[in-house]
């Protein structure tokens, strides 16, 4: 956690900028599941690193079959700049 804080500090401040494609499992409650995370691109190594820390910390709304919430795979691209 705190090389992954520092490496995305140094990013920042060297100016990087990229893209980022992650997939992952949003639950019935709107929460990553940590496990499904995998970074199926990514411009720059750092930032594949800075991408996996923060998609824990999204929020979404679950998706829906027949008005019930249900897990979902998210294809997310993050873009930095």
């Amino acid at each position: 956690q705190r090389y992954r804080e520092q490496t995305d500090r140094q990013a920042r401040m060297a100016g990087v900028t990229g893209t980022v494609q992650v997939q992952f499992v949003v639950d019935q409650t709107g929460k990553v599941d940590p496990a499904t995370i995998q970074v199926l691109s990514s411009t720059v190594p750092a930032l594949a690193e800075a991408a996996k820390g923060v998609v824990p910390e999204i929020r979404f709304k679950p998706g829906q079959l027949n008005g019930q919430p249900v897990k979902s795979v998210v294809l997310l691209p993050i873009v930095y700049r």
